[in-house]
This record gives C-alpha cells, sequence and structure tokens, in this order.
C-alpha cells in the first residue's frame, strides 16, 4: 500500500528477499565451519539459482517463504546442539520470540517451501534420533513454536478450507488432495533413480511439466 506502482513494489519486495535468503543461508554456514568465501559462493548460487530467479522474476511471489527457511534452519541447529541443561526458560523464551515470525511468515507465503524445508527438516531430526533424550527440551521449544504459527494463521488456512473445499468444492475431494500429494512425493523420489519418471510424464497433472522437473533437480 505505500507504492502505487504495483510491479515495482514486487520488484522490491524479490530484492528484499533475496537479501534476507543470502544472509540466511551465509549465517546457516557459520555452524559448519565453512570458510567465508565459500559460504559466501554458496549463498549467491542458491540466489542465482534458476528455481528462485525464474520463479521470483515470473511474479510468484508465494516463493518469498523460501528467504526465511536458512533462519529456521539456523536457528534450528542451534537448538539441536544445546543439551537440556544448557537451557533456561529466558532463553527457551528468546529462541522462541524469534521462531515464531520465522515460521509464521513461511507458513503464509505459500506452499512451495514445503518441497524444501519440510525434507531437510525431517533429514536432520533423523540424525538425532539416537539423542532425543539430550535434546527434548530445545525440540520442545522448536516444536512449541510452530505449533503457535500455525494458531496464528488460522484466518488464512481457515479461508483456503472454507473456499477450496466448501464453498468451491473439487470432483477428487479432501482425502484425493492428499493422495495427489502422496503421488507427486513418490514420483519425485522416483525421479532420482528412473528417469521415465520424468519423461513418461511430461505436463502430467500432479507432477508438472519439464521446467518443474528441472527446477525441482536445481534444488
Amino acid at each position: 500500500f505505500l507504492l502505487e506502482n504495483q510491479y515495482l513494489a514486487v520488484q522490491l519486495g524479490t530484492v528484499l528477499y533475496t537479501l534476507i535468503l543470502f544472509f540466511g543461508v551465509d549465517r546457516w554456514l557459520t555452524l559448519f565451519s565453512v570458510s567465508p568465501l565459500s559460504r559466501t559462493l554458496a549463498a549467491l548460487l542458491v540466489c542465482l539459482s534458476g528455481f528462485w530467479v525464474t520463479h521470483t522474476y515470473g511474479g510468484h511471489i508465494n516463493f518469498h517463504g523460501i528467504a526465511f527457511i536458512p533462519w529456521i534452519l539456523y536457528l534450528g541447529e542451534k537448538v539441536l546442539k544445546k543439551n537440556n541443561r544448557d537451557w533456561t526458560f529466558l532463553e527457551e523464551g528468546r529462541y522462541f520470540l524469534f521462531l515464531v515470525p520465522l515460521f509464521f511468515f513461511t507458513l503464509n507465503s505459500g506452499y512451495v517451501w514445503l518441497q524444501i524445508s519440510l525434507p531437510l527438516f525431517v533429514g536432520r531430526l533423523i540424525f538425532e534420533l539416537p539423542r532425543w533424550k539430550k535434546i527434548w527440551r530445545g525440540l520442545g521449544v522448536f516444536f512449541a513454536a510452530g505449533v503457535f504459527a500455525v494458531l496464528l494463521s488460522w484466518p488464512r488456512y481457515g479461508a483456503v478450507f472454507h473456499y477450496t473445499l466448501e464453498s468451491f468444492p473439487r470432483e477428487i475431494g479432501l482425502w484425493g488432495v492428499f493422495g495427489g500429494i502422496r503421488y507427486l512425493i513418490v514420483a519425485y523420489f522416483r525421479s532420482f533413480f528412473d528417469a521415465h519418471v520424468i519423461l513418461d510424464h511430461i505436463d502430467e497433472v500432479h507432477v508438472g511439466g519439464w521446467w518443474e522437473w528441472s527446477n525441482y533437480i536445481s534444488i
């Protein structure tokens, strides 16, 4: 509402989110003893990748939520490195207050962030399962922030549920949507081992066209 030119507003917003993404990737990699030059190159690679540039240039503002994922990963990694005895009540509150807005902005940007963040979150947690008794307190803060962000997002998701499933119902219904998501995940996983999944499903309704596959692979 600050600019009358909407195209200019989208462009400036994309620049802002690109900077957030750049510094987020750089900050996240500091936790893994990556050299400053390597961190800068990695952040540039992410910000100049076809996945980010083509979609944001095309006006897909629902991709902006991806910019917050490195910051969530950064705080999540710090949470995983702390044992239960290292936490204080004030520190729990501080992490909670930082994580809630990050989760909120990501959740309300759309759905694309799931394709990137969910595998990273799940994969990282699997490696820490043997230590869950030592880190459950930090994990509690992390998940509590996510749940609270979902609760804050109920107007958006309530409207999505109402207008897509009740006011304008689709033929496939609610469980059909989950079936489509399951098909999509299986197809993505198979594509790493079987190229026919891509070649035989060009412009397929669930998995999209060849450009979606190229963007996915670029991640």
